[in-house]
C-alpha cells in the first residue's frame, strides 16, 4: 500500500527527479524544472475537472432516476386511464431507469474526491 503524500511533496519529488535527470545539463535544468511544475499544476486542474464532471454525472443520473420514479408512479398511472375512456389506444411505454454510473477514481491520492451524492 502506498502511503498518501501531499501535493507539495509530490511536486518536490518531481522537481528533485528532474534536477537529478538533467544534472549534467545545466543549460536546460531550470526550463525542465519549470515545465515539471507547470505540468503538475495542470494535472491537478484536470483531475479537479474530472472529479467535478463525475460528481455532476452522478447527480444527473440520480435526478433522472428520481424523475423516472415519478413518471412510473404517478404520470403513467394517469395516462393508462385514457384508453378506458376512449381516448387513445396506444400502449405508452415508460422510460427505463439508468444503471450506469461514472467510475470513481481509484488512485489512493484521489480517494474521497468523487463520492456519490445522495
Amino acid at each position: 500500500k502506498v502511503a498518501p503524500f501531499s501535493n507539495k511533496e509530490f511536486a518536490q519529488g518531481i522537481l528533485y527527479g528532474l534536477y537529478g535527470y538533467v544534472s549534467g545539463d545545466t543549460e536546460h535544468a531550470k526550463e525542465i524544472a519549470d515545465l515539471g511544475e507547470e505540468l503538475y499544476e495542470r494535472i491537478g486542474t484536470v483531475l479537479g475537472h474530472m472529479d467535478k464532471t463525475g460528481r455532476g454525472l452522478n447527480s444527473a443520473v440520480n435526478s433522472y432516476n428520481t424523475m423516472i420514479g415519478s413518471v412510473d408512479g404517478r404520470l403513467m398511472a394517469t395516462l393508462r386511464k385514457f384508453p378506458d375512456l376512449g381516448i387513445g389506444n396506444e400502449v405508452i411505454a415508460s422510460p427505463e431507469e439508468l444503471e450506469t454510473k461514472p467510475r470513481d477514481l481509484q488512485a489512493e491520492e484521489m480517494k474521497g474526491l468523487s463520492q456519490p451524492e445522495n
